[in-house]
């Protein structure tokens, strides 16, 4: 084999792997950010949408993940027993306008 041919089997080689590593960061990329909504945009309990705030949580360093997204504070206000001290941090506006409730009415449907 000359050097020429060598060459371009060797580019050739090396744009497939990076072809084939884009799309596979693409897919992560896009799966992350599918979370189940019902028709009026609330977030759905679904063991996918968990997933997708466990992962984030643990991309912030932090349990409650972003305080500032409104589906994560849906997620938030599913399960108030275990995110009880993050609703707490929510701002009492952003946590109305994502769930409609207050946060006194999220936490006393769980520990009334």
């Amino acid at each position: 084999m000359q050097a020429n041919e060598l060459a371009m089997y060797g580019l050739i080689f090396f744009g497939i792997i990076l072809s084939g590593m884009a799309l596979m960061n693409l897919n992560q990329v896009q799966h992350k950010t599918v979370i189940s909504t019902d028709e009026k945009g609330v977030v759905l309990k679904t063991e996918e949408n968990q997933k997708i705030f466990e992962e984030q949580a643990i991309e912030l360093d932090s349990k409650c993940g972003d305080l500032e997204d409104k589906e994560n504070i849906q997620h938030l206000s599913h399960h108030p027993g275990m995110y009880m001290e993050c609703l707490e941090q929510v701002d009492s506006e952003k946590l109305m306008e994502a769930t409609g409730k207050t946060l006194e009415e999220i936490l006393g449907q769980n520990f009334n």
